[in-house]
Formats: structure tokens, sequence, C-alpha cells
């Protein structure tokens, strides 16, 4: 994995990735098996780490299908286990029917949050929010990410 070394090298120079626990996942998992869109192993593997269940929803199908691949190639006990979970539909759609709804998302005391922050059309930071067992919230910046806008079913992001 001399170029994955390479590319986390490049990454912490240039100031990309600046936390330790990230570049971990990023030597851990060979971006060679990954294109640069659906559901990032590093960012699921991560995700797994803190949280009993992962759940990744991808709206292509054939990107959900190479995400499973992926993941099944580098970590399959994510899969196996249930601890990650990966799902083509639509988020916005019906592919969480089967949890428990919800019309906002709500951090227990203790709970951690991953998500992608920042504009649309523009690189994002993913960022690790936590709060302690007093509510106190606590941000940092994992890496930068880039994602296409969440849709609604037969919805386009160019529509």
């Amino acid at each position: 994995m001399r170029g994955q070394d390479a590319l986390v090298d490049h990454l912490k120079r240039d100031g990309v990735v600046t936390k330790s626990e990230v570049e971990q996942v990023l030597r851990q998992c060979d971006r060679r098996h990954y294109v640069d869109a659906g559901m990032p192993a590093p960012y699921v593997y991560q995700a797994s780490s803190w949280s009993s269940k992962v759940i990744g929803i991808e709206k292509h199908p054939e990107l959900a299908e190479q995400s499973v691949k992926n993941v099944q190639a580098d970590h399959p006990e994510l899969l196996d286990s249930g601890v990650v979970e990966l799902r083509a539909g639509n988020a916005l759609g019906d592919v969480l029917e089967r949890e428990e709804p919800f019309d906002a998302i709500h951090m227990a005391l203790g709970g951690r949050m991953v998500i992608p922050v920042g504009a649309q059309w523009e690189y994002q930071v993913m960022q690790c929010i936590d709060k302690d067992a007093e509510g106190r919230i606590k941000k940092h910046d994992l890496m930068h990410v880039r994602y296409v806008p969440l849709t609604r079913p037969g919805e386009t992001w160019d529509s």
C-alpha cells in the first residue's frame, strides 16, 4: 500500500488530515478498491468504531453495491456482524421505513454524531460532534469531504 501511504502523507502535509484516528483509518483501507462516490469505507469503518449500528444510504444502487463489495473486501466483519448495514435508496424516501420514525436527530448524553458540514458544491468538513454526560457539546473536524445534495425521490440535483 505504498501509494496509499503516500496519499495519506500528502493529505497530512496539506492539512486535510489532522487527526491521528483519521490517519489510521485511511491507512487501513486500501483506496484502490474505492471510487470517490457512494459510501466511502474509511468513513463507514470510522463510524462503526464509535457506534453499535451504522446505516449507510446510497441513492444509486450500483454505488451501494460497490460500497458493499469494498467494505466486504477490507472489513467483512462489519457487515457480517450487522454493525454496518449499507442500503440503496433515498434517505428522504422509504429506505428507512424499517427504522423508528424520526423528524429530527437527537443526541443522547454521551452520544456522538458524525456529519458533513458546509456549503453545497464546495468542499465540506466531516465533523464529529460529541455530547458529554453533562450535556456539553464538543465539535472537531475530521477531514475534508465533498457530497452531492440530498434530493427527494424523483428529483435530481440539478432540477
